[in-house]
């Protein structure tokens, strides 16, 4: 599976706890404003917990939705 897709799906994921707030995505880097680094921490650590142990089809899912 490319890294693309695994990439993709940190920042599909990530958008959705970032409905009011600003989020800056290159690649596979994620940013906000200075008050917002605690809730992007654990934001972000969240999203890798749902990805690789939560939801154990969510990198399968994403990978068929390419074709």
């Amino acid at each position: 599976m490319p890294n693309l897709v695994k990439d993709a799906s940190n920042i599909h994921l990530l958008t959705d706890y970032f409905k009011n707030e600003p989020l800056y995505t290159i690649h596979d880097c994620f940013a906000s404003t200075p008050n917002n680094m605690n809730k992007m921490e654990n934001r972000v650590k969240n999203v890798i917990i749902k990805i690789y142990f939560k939801d154990s089809n969510y990198l399968e899912k994403m990978h068929n939705n390419f074709y």
